[in-house]
């Protein structure tokens, strides 16, 4: 039987700082990519869904079946829910991974005894806009639009 013998190396001071900074940049990049992606993906569906509904709207003007309506809207509120799901539960979750390692990350800087100027980015940024707040801010994202289209339904009666 073949038997590997692995130790592990001795990663040396200047290494693990090295490491500890290369990840620290990526996590960083990481935080900007996802939270770039994240705009894109609420501005394109604060774009397009709405559009859809006023195209809804447009067909309403001209067939008066208030049946179509009313299931064209269904359609757009599930979309708008799929939305949501996907933005809050699965990017924005990612977003929020990337930042807590960025935060740890800052910390074992610290203990190395380095202060950089930007150290601390994360840090500073979370006591300003804490997760909690950041998931309400989501939150009302997705809800105030998806109120106000139930507002709209029960205006013209689509709904009781």
């Amino acid at each position: 039987m073949f038997e590997m013998n692995i130790t592990p190396l001795k990663e040396t001071t200047r290494e693990k700082v090295e490491r500890v900074f290369q990840e620290y940049k990526l996590v960083l990049e990481t935080q900007m990519h996802f939270n770039d992606m994240l705009m894109k993906y609420r501005s394109l569906a604060f774009t397009v869904i709405p559009a859809l509904g006023g195209l809804a709207v447009f067909i309403l003007e001209k067939i008066t079946n208030i049946g179509i309506a009313f299931g064209f809207a269904l359609l757009l509120f599930a979309v708008w829910i799929g939305v949501f799901l996907v933005d809050f539960c699965y990017y924005f979750r990612m977003l929020l991974g990337a930042v807590k390692r960025s935060e740890e990350l800052e910390e074992e800087i610290k203990e190395m005894g380095f202060s950089p100027s930007f150290l601390g980015l994360t840090g500073h940024i979370n006591k300003t806009m804490p997760a909690w707040a950041a998931k309400l801010v989501v939150l009302l994202f997705y809800l105030v639009p998806f109120l106000v289209g139930i507002g709209v339904l029960v205006y013209f009666r689509c709904i009781a």
